[in-house]
């Protein structure tokens, strides 16, 4: 309703609206003139804008001519971090910017202290298999030696030299090794695929419970030679000490 012996203005006007703390200021154009006292009525769309003022923040663009939505920033989100390693790090960066951060981080916390415990014991199973191993290895090659003095005596009679004679414990740690080493990759992808069928329900098409890196299979088989290596330096030098004398002697 127009004030009562106002007249509409010529031209262009502005009209100014308030609700509650939002004020939403936009230029009108007065189509016809009324009586004083005559209600003034709005195109229907513009009805609607006005409507919505009454629940959201309403800016006018004056370049466009359109009733634009304010911003009302994000009320929530959820962001995932690459690894559990790095929620605290994005906390403590969303904390400083003021932003309120809700994080599970006592479960990240007993989830990493866990595996820390659990890396701790696979380590030391390990640690104690290949010392084990090793031992076990460096005994069976010795008394390899220790059996087979006689032949490699002969042979050392006969001029075989000292290098040669070496390779024999060291071929056969190799052999070994290696050989245990394709038995035990064997064994484990025949357990990992039982396992993965296992949990294949709760997996997506790609993805593996458990698998080993073709990475990790090289670095593994790496260290079973440096270890086969090692534990056949002790059997390589019970050979060099036999003495070819000791052939003829037997004989």
């Amino acid at each position: 309703m127009l004030p009562a012996g106002a007249s509409p203005p010529p031209g262009q006007a502005y009209l100014e609206l308030r609700h509650e703390r939002r004020v939403l200021r936009f230029p009108v154009s007065v189509a016809k003139e009324r009586a004083p006292g005559e209600a003034a009525f709005a195109p229907p769309r513009l009805a609607g804008v006005l409507r919505l003022f009454a629940q959201r923040e309403l800016t006018h663009d004056r370049s466009s001519g359109r009733f634009l939505l304010a911003r009302r920033g994000y009320a929530s989100f959820r962001l995932y971090a690459a690894t559990i390693d790095d929620v605290e790090g994005l906390r403590r960066h969303f904390e400083a910017q003021g932003l309120s951060v809700h994080t599970e981080a006592q479960r990240i916390r007993d989830v990493t202290q866990l595996d820390g415990y659990l890396t701790l014991i696979f380590w030391l199973v390990a640690l104690v298999g290949l010392m084990g191993g090793a031992a076990a290895l460096t005994a069976s090659l010795w008394a390899s030696v220790e059996r087979k003095q006689k032949e490699l005596g002969v042979l050392r009679l006969l001029g075989m030299p000292t290098g040669a004679m070496v390779r024999f414990p060291l071929y056969q740690g190799l052999i070994i090794a290696v050989c245990g080493f394709v038995t035990a990759v064997g064994v484990f992808q025949a357990l990992a695929w039982v396992i993965n069928s296992l949990f294949q329900a709760h997996l997506q098409s790609a993805e593996r419970l458990c698998r080993l890196p073709a990475d990790h299979l090289l670095a593994t088989l790496g260290g079973v030679i440096a270890l086969a290596t090692l534990a056949s330096a002790a059997a390589a030098w019970r050979v060099t000490r036999i003495d070819p004398a000791e052939a003829l002697r037997d004989e």
